[in-house]
């Protein structure tokens, strides 16, 4: 499928790089109005203040689901253990 890889100098995700890894997984999942994908993301602003993403996000039928940070401690502890 394909995978893409960016990082910032202060080791925290940044609005650009979370746009372009949203571009790059419209690409690959090709969600549509017939094939709608939820994606649940944290609470961090560069996924929920991000209104680029919000409009990719319409256009291609991706519901952006935001957890709660005590879902996000949960989900974090489940993916040590996978």
């Amino acid at each position: 499928m394909g995978s893409v890889a960016a990082c910032h100098p202060n080791g925290w995700i940044q609005t650009d790089i979370f746009t372009k890894w949203f571009d790059h997984f419209i690409h690959f999942i090709k969600p549509s109005a017939d094939d709608p994908v939820m994606l649940i993301v944290d609470g961090h602003d560069s996924n929920t203040k991000n209104s680029d993403v919000e409009d990719k996000s319409m256009e291609h039928s991706v519901a952006l689901s935001v957890s709660h940070h005590i879902l996000s401690t949960k989900l974090s502890h489940l993916m040590l253990v996978s």
